[in-house]
């Protein structure tokens, strides 16, 4: 456990070392601002969902692959700097909502409007750019913490994107420590994300036989972005 917890910390001074790095040599020109990531009600985004990571019967050992289909349905105004969006999740056997929060340059999706209930599902601060990082909510044992890498090419069944700006959150605690990666195209959304868990090292594919090769990845099929 104790080699466990120090690849997590080198991890995380790994990936300070190279904000710094990406700051010094990135173009602070390139970068996605609030407007070029979608957030008009009737916006649509299908994706394929391969999921190691959620296990169920006996053995526990299943991965779940389905189509989800994510769609911003309502749009609520809190005051002069607050809105609230409504998105609509759509699964093979289940519907849920999450609320996309918006003041200012920061987007913070939620699980629930109940702060007691609620968890985090992203939180991105605008502008995305090249080697910028920030924290986001946390509690006292647990970090959250985002980092912009370099821009990417990506395949997904969309197809190919040339530059998708990948963004590396590190979040949980030393006992459990998450990484998620999402890969993100101005104007179009969020069109990849990664879940592994950061201490379980394999390959970072879908899974196989092995037990160590637990990863979720959301591709995305198809979207529908409203101007």
């Amino acid at each position: 456990m104790k080699k466990l917890i120090y690849l997590g910390c080198l991890e995380i001074l790994f990936l300070v070392f190279i904000s710094f790095k990406l700051c010094e040599s990135g173009d602070k020109s390139n970068k996605i601002s609030i407007d070029d990531f979608p957030m008009t009600v009737g916006s649509q985004w299908t994706f394929v969902r391969t999921d190691s990571l959620f296990e169920y019967g006996d053995p526990k050992r299943t991965v779940v692959k389905e189509t989800v289909t994510v769609q911003i349905a309502n749009e609520h105004s809190v005051n002069s700097k607050e809105k609230i969006l409504e998105w609509i999740r759509t699964f093979d056997n289940t519907v849920d909502t999450e609320y996309a929060v918006i003041q200012g340059d920061t987007i913070m999706l939620a699980t629930s409007m109940d702060p007691v209930k609620s968890s985090v599902v992203f939180h991105f601060v605008f502008p995305i750019k090249i080697g910028k990082g920030w924290s986001g909510p946390s509690s006292f044992r647990n970090s959250d913490y985002y980092m912009v890498m370099e821009p990417e090419s990506v395949l997904v069944p969309a197809g190919n994107f040339a530059t998708a700006y990948l963004i590396r959150r590190i979040t949980g605690d030393l006992s459990n420590l998450g990484l998620i990666k999402y890969w993100v195209v101005p104007k179009i959304g969020i069109v990849k994300m990664a879940r592994s868990n950061l201490l379980i090292l394999g390959k970072e594919y879908y899974p196989t036989s092995s037990a160590y090769e637990k990863i979720a990845i959301w591709e995305l099929i198809e979207y529908k972005v409203k101007e």
